[in-house]
């Protein structure tokens, strides 16, 4: 959740990048609407998904090297899965929802979209505890 508040202003400044640079009018919609997809989906999203789990990894107390090893394992299928869902999320978002209603819009279906990225980012934690189990260095005799 605290993910998401602090990714909200960032996400309000990028959607108000989009509509100055590609405004949409009566006579022409379709092309800017799939301009800011494209934008959305080849600028934004990879920052989004290395911002989640660099942010994630950081606040369970992970350093550069979990950092790293998490994005490793984790960016490619997680950027496969997001333009699974994105794409055809930003094409309504773009296309239909008036302005005012845009980042909202995202936000509800970001709202599942990250419990999918929290449920993923804790999968590969459980796994890599059973694969390196933390030993304690305390003996009972």
């Amino acid at each position: 959740m605290a993910y998401g508040f602090c990714m909200a202003p960032v996400q309000f400044r990028w959607f108000k990048f989009l509509e100055r640079t590609f405004p949409i009018t009566k006579l022409s919609a379709f092309g800017p609407a799939m301009k800011r997809v494209a934008f959305d989906q080849l600028i934004f999203a990879p920052f989004g998904v290395a911002c989640f789990f660099t942010v994630m990894t950081v606040a369970e107390g992970g350093g550069r090297r979990a950092v790293t090893h998490k994005l490793k394992d984790m960016y490619v299928p997680t950027l496969k899965a997001n333009y699974m869902l994105w794409p055809a999320v930003q094409v309504v978002n773009f296309r239909l929802m008036p302005v005012q209603f845009q980042l909202p819009f995202v936000s509800t279906v970001g709202i599942a979209w990250t419990a999918y990225l929290s449920l993923t980012n804790a999968a590969e934690n459980v796994e890599e505890n059973r694969l390196h189990p933390k030993t304690n260095d305390i003996r009972l005799p």
